[in-house]
C-alpha cells in the first residue's frame, strides 16, 4: 500500500515516497538525482544495508550485482535494478532502434512503438531475463519487469548516465537519446501515481515562421490548402508573422483566417527579423523600444483587420536571451516558443539547471515561460513521444519549405501526435493558459504554474487553492480574477504563493502574474524604422516566394483547388 511508503509527517502538498539507493546516493550523478526528485514526488535515501529494508519499501539498486537482485526479492521490496555504468555513445550519425512491447505495464503512448535511438556500445546482456520484456534495444531485451507475490521488480541493462562537464539530463532524455533515463523515470512515476501531480491534457500546435498575409500564399504555403488539410487531418497551425510585414494585407486571406480560427492562429515573430534580434542584451530602453514597436505594428494590424494575434513571441533564428525575458513579460507577452537547445546555447548559465528543457515550460527570468519547439521533420516521432511522456506540450517549428513537396509532412506529423491518444490541437495562447500541474487533497487544490497566466475552473469539492512550485520566486504574486457568475460580480484580488485562498466550486478564474504587462508600450519611445531592415525583409520575402516558382518546386507542388482571387486592400 502506498501509505506505508509515504512520509505522513509532512504536509500533503509535499508528500513524498522514500526511495532507498543501494549501495549509496553517491552512486547517482548529482544532476540526475536532482532531476528525478524534481519530476516525481520522491526523496532518495542511502541504503548500504539491504537487511534494514521492509516489505513494500522502494529500492534503487545500482550495484549491478545479481546477488543483490536476489536479496531484493527475498526482502519483498519493490525495486529497480540497473547495471553499472559501462556503455558509451556510438559514432556520430549512427543509430539504433528501441522497440517497446505491448505490455500493459507501459504507458499507452509507449506501447508498440519503434523509435530511433543514438547508438550505444557495450550494452550488457540481461542474463536469464525472465519476466515480461518492456523494451528491446537492437533486438535484445534491455528493460524487463517481473512480479512475484505482489511485489514488482524492474531490471535494465542500459545504465544510468554519468554526466560529463557541460552535459545535462536533457542530453539523455530527448527524442534521440532516452533509454538511460526513461525506464527509471517511468518506474518512479508509477510508484508515486497516487500522490503525483496531474498534468494538463496532451496539447499540440504547428508553428511556421515568416508568413505574411499580403497574398493568398507565402512561398510553398497556400493558406486555403493548409486550412483544408488541418480540417481533414485534425491539427492547428500558428503562423508567426514579422511585425514589419503587416502594412499590407489581402482581404480574402484575412477573411479566410478569421473564419478558420479553430485551425489557424497568428503569432509574433520578432520585430524587423534582423539576426539574433532578441538573442543578446541591449540597453533596457532600446529593448523596450523594439518590443513596443513590434506590439504597435501588431495592434495596427488588429485594428485594421479585426484579426486576433496571440501575445506569444517566436524569436527570429531561435535566439532568445534570458536577460530580455523580463522585458517581454513586462511588455505583455505571455510567453515564447524556442528550441530548447538553442535557448541553452544562447544562455550558457542554464547548463546548471538539472530540469532544463524537461518541464512543461522553462521559466526564465521574472517568471517568463518559454515553450520548447521541436523540428518539423519526418523523424519527429521520438521527440513527440518524449515530450508527451514528460507532459509537455508538443510544439513543432518550421518554415514554408516544409510544404515544398505538399502538405503531407504536416499531415504525417499530425498523425504521429494523434496516435498518442486524445490530443487537444490549439493555439499557443490556449496552451500557455492551461500550462500547470494540479493536485487535489480533500477540499484544497494545489497549482504548480508553468505560465504567467492561467485559465481554470475550480473542481467540485474544492473550497481553497494554493500556488506552489520551484520557480515562484521569479513569478511574484498573482492576480486572481473571478470570471463566472457563480460569484456575483467580477472581483480581483491579489494572492501569493504558498498562501491558501478561498474559491468557489465550479467558478471560472484567471491567475495572472503581477509581472505581466506592467509596462505600457504606448508610453515608450518607439524604435526608429530601419530602412535596411525593410530592404532586407523585402529581399528575403522575394527569395521565399521565388523558390516556389522554380521548375523543381513547381513539379513537387500539388495543384491548388479553389484559388482565391488576387484582391488587395
Amino acid at each position: 500500500m502506498i501509505e506505508s511508503r509515504v512520509d505522513e509527517t509532512v504536509t500533503a502538498e509535499k508528500a513524498v515516497v522514500d526511495v532507498y539507493v543501494h549501495p549509496a546516493i553517491s552512486s547517482l550523478d548529482p544532476m540526475i538525482k536532482d532531476l528525478l526528485e524534481s519530476l516525481t514526488p520522491i526523496r532518495f535515501k542511502d541504503c548500504q544495508n539491504l537487511f534494514e529494508r521492509r516489505p513494500g519499501d522502494v529500492v534503487l539498486s545500482l550495484s549491478g550485482d545479481e546477488r543483490v537482485a536476489e536479496e531484493l526479492w527475498k526482502r519483498q521490496v519493490r525495486h529497480f535494478h540497473a547495471m553499472p555504468r559501462r556503455v558509451e555513445r556510438g559514432a556520430s550519425g549512427n543509430s539504433s532502434k528501441v522497440v517497446f512491447t505491448a505490455s500493459r505495464q507501459l504507458k499507452p503512448l509507449l506501447r508498440n512503438r519503434a523509435l530511433r535511438h543514438a547508438a550505444l556500445s557495450n550494452v550488457p546482456v540481461l542474463r536469464d531475463p525472465g519476466g515480461e520484456v518492456l523494451a528491446y534495444f537492437d533486438r535484445r531485451p534491455v528493460w524487463i519487469e517481473t512480479r512475484k507475490d505482489g511485489c514488482v521488480g524492474q531490471r535494465v541493462s542500459i545504465p544510468l548516465p554519468d554526466l560529463r562537464p557541460g552535459e545535462q539530463p536533457l542530453d539523455y532524455l530527448n527524442g534521440s537519446n532516452f533509454m538511460q533515463l526513461l525506464p527509471l523515470l517511468q518506474f518512479l512515476v508509477k510508484e508515486t501515481e497516487e500522490i503525483g501531480w496531474r498534468h494538463a491534457p496532451l496539447r499540440a500546435c504547428f508553428t511556421l515562421d515568416d508568413p505574411n498575409l499580403r497574398l493568398p500564399s507565402y512561398g510553398f504555403l497556400n493558406y486555403r490548402d493548409l486550412i483544408e488539410q488541418a480540417q481533414k487531418h485534425h491539427f492547428h497551425v500558428a503562423l508567426a508573422m514579422i511585425p514589419v510585414d503587416v502594412w499590407s494585407t489581402h482581404s480574402n486571406t484575412v477573411s479566410l483566417i478569421k473564419r478558420s480560427s479553430q485551425w489557424v492562429s497568428l503569432l509574433i515573430h520578432g520585430n524587423d527579423h534582423t539576426r539574433a534580434e532578441l538573442g543578446w542584451s541591449r540597453p533596457r530602453e532600446r529593448t523596450l523600444a523594439i518590443l513596443g514597436q513590434s506590439l504597435s505594428r501588431i495592434e495596427w494590424l488588429e485594428k485594421t483587420t479585426a484579426l486576433r494575434v496571440d501575445r506569444v513571441m517566436v524569436p527570429p533564428h531561435n535566439a532568445l536571451s534570458d536577460k530580455i525575458a523580463p522585458l517581454l513579460l513586462a511588455s505583455g507577452f505571455e510567453g515564447a516558443a524556442v528550441a530548447m537547445t538553442d535557448l541553452r546555447d544562447r544562455n550558457p548559465e542554464m547548463v546548471n539547471r538539472s530540469t532544463f528543457g524537461l518541464r512543461m515550460a522553462e521559466m526564465t527570468s521574472g517568471g517568463f515561460p518559454v515553450l520548447g519547439r521541436i523540428e518539423l521533420s519526418a523523424a519527429c516521432e521520438g521527440d513527440v513521444v518524449i515530450s508527451a511522456t514528460l507532459g509537455a506540450p508538443i510544439i513543432f517549428g518550421g518554415h514554408h519549405e516544409c510544404a515544398a513537396g505538399g502538405l503531407d509532412l504536416l499531415s504525417d506529423c499530425a498523425a504521429t501526435v494523434n496516435s498518442l491518444g486524445d490530443v487537444q490541437w490549439c493555439n499557443l495562447e490556449t496552451i500557455l493558459r492551461s500550462n500547470y500541474l494540479s493536485r487535489q487533497e480533500n477540499s484544497r487544490l494545489w497549482i504548480q504554474p508553468y505560465s504567467c497566466r492561467l485559465d481554470l475552473r475550480v473542481p467540485e469539492g474544492v473550497s481553497s487553492m494554493m500556488i506552489i512550485g520551484p520557480d515562484l520566486q521569479k513569478a511574484g504574486a498573482f492576480r486572481l480574477i473571478r470570471k463566472s457568475d457563480v460569484v456575483p460580480g467580477r472581483r480581483t484580488v491579489l494572492v501569493h504563493a504558498n498562501t491558501p485562498f478561498d474559491v468557489v466550486p465550479g467558478e471560472a478564474v484567471e491567475l495572472i502574474s503581477s509581472n505581466l504587462g506592467t509596462i505600457d508600450h504606448r508610453h515608450i519611445k518607439m524604435a526608429r524604422p530601419s530602412a535596411w531592415a525593410q530592404v532586407r525583409r523585402f529581399l528575403c520575402e522575394a527569395r521565399d516566394r521565388g523558390r516556389a516558382f522554380l521548375p523543381v518546386a513547381r513539379a513537387a507542388r500539388k495543384p491548388r483547388e479553389m484559388p482565391i482571387a488576387p484582391e488587395k486592400t
